[in-house]
């Protein structure tokens, strides 16, 4: 079973996926940032650990941690990747590095080059801000950035962007720009996660259309309009790895599985929300997916804790730091 790690208040772990108790270790005075937060952790094609950390990037080989700070030009000026909100590998094994404040960063691993892109004034072929909040790769290798003011479709090969705004009521069109997540579908499917719901794009080679939305509060609790529900606080989105059309979606009202394969919306949609002995908060920002032996196994990341989740059986396993 391959390990995989997570970072609590600034802290190295590996946690070793095996059997209902977890392995933890610490990594003692490897990467010296304090109690500041790691805020993304992704593991390479090539085996290595890449950190993305308020104070740049860092790669782990299983021994060490070494420092990789990627710089570029951006209108004659060095931009440095500090301040890291998310990473990407593409299937080049280039690294896209989502910045907070400065953009995204494409840096090569293997030749130590990088680029970088941010948005210009009255310039609609770049960024439409500069807060990246996701990263994916579609079929055709264009680069889809999430940001806070509207997603983005990045050509690698040219360095131009076309946006897509949201349109308040438009069918067509994004309901929400702070977009949080992004999920390449199996399919070709996009999936967009929003604070406003998912939107799912259909994808060709030079362009994308909105074709469906969801919105994931429960009838019984929808408020009046203009108040925003916390089930469509979409903060991560998981394409199922058994089944095409099956999503895992974190949201700010708990953990929803969404089967579009059902003849109905509601027939397809369950919600785990907190409560004892099961989901331990209902602030879902992480999902990841492991197997023990047959069993399917969701690893939940919370505000309380890491949740495990046995997928046949709906058992859900607590752990809380010490």
């Amino acid at each position: 079973m391959r390990p995989f790690a997570f970072i609590l208040t600034g802290l190295c772990l590996t946690l070793h996926l095996s059997a209902q108790t977890p392995r933890i270790e610490r990594l003692q005075g490897e990467l010296e940032v304090g109690e500041l937060p790691i805020p993304s952790i992704l593991p390479g094609k090539t085996g290595f650990l890449w950190f993305g950390t308020w104070f740049g990037l860092f790669r782990y080989d299983g021994y060490t941690l070494k420092p990789c700070l990627p710089t570029a030009y951006w209108d004659g000026k060095p931009v440095e990747a500090y301040k890291i909100s998310c990473l990407f590998e593409d299937k080049n094994g280039l690294l896209w590095i989502g910045l907070y404040s400065g953009g995204i960063f494409c840096y090569d691993p293997v030749t130590g080059e990088s680029s970088v892109y941010q948005t210009r004034k009255n310039d609609p072929e770049t960024l439409s801000d500069n807060t990246v909040q996701c990263i994916a790769e579609d079929q055709f290798g264009k680069i889809w950035v999430g940001t806070k003011e509207g997603l983005n479709r990045l050509d690698p090969a040219t360095g131009k962007v076309r946006r897509y705004a949201a349109r308040a009521g438009a069918s067509d069109a994004l309901q929400n720009n702070q977009i949080r997540s992004l999920c390449a579908g199996r399919d070709g499917t996009l999936w967009v996660g929003t604070y406003h719901g998912i939107a799912r794009l259909q994808l060709s080679a030079a362009d994308a259309t909105v074709v469906q939305h969801f919105f994931l509060t429960p009838p019984a609790e929808r408020a009046l309009p203009g108040v925003e529900s916390p089930h469509d606080f979409i903060f991560t989105i998981r394409e199922d790895s058994h089944t095409d059309g099956l999503l895992w979606i974190g949201t700010k009202g708990g953990l929803k599985r969404l089967d579009i394969n059902q003849l109905s919306f509601s027939a397809g949609l369950t919600h785990f929300r907190a409560r004892p002995g099961g989901l331990s908060d209902n602030f879902v920002e992480t999902i990841l997916e492991s197997t023990d032996g047959p069993n399917q196994i969701l690893w939940i990341g919370t505000y309380n804790g890491l949740c495990r989740m046995e997928v046949a059986t709906g058992t859900f396993t607590t752990f809380l730091p010490d």
